[in-house]
């Protein structure tokens, strides 16, 4: 899992990455957010924080030094420096 910094999109980042073939997904869970365990008072500043601005980057085992440098690559296009 990668953090984006402030001002990043999290959906453009992931829209980035789908349009280049590197499948993602939004950071953490967070079960007060999900139904049907909606909390909506509920006040978890650090969870919702890292559920907004994380992306789950692909990593398994059978990767190629290829795969990992593609999905590096479209990581770097995707987040303007």
């Amino acid at each position: 899992c990668v953090q984006l910094r402030d001002g990043l999109d999290q959906r453009a980042v992931m829209q980035s990455l789908l349009d280049a073939g590197v499948a993602s997904r939004r950071g953490i869970m967070n079960a007060h957010r999900e139904q049907p365990y909606l909390a909506p008072d509920a006040e978890l500043p650090v969870s919702s924080w890292c559920q907004d601005h994380g992306v789950i980057l692909p990593l398994y085992d059978a990767m190629t030094d290829g795969d990992i440098d593609r999905v590096v690559e479209s990581l770097r296009a995707a987040v303007p420096s």
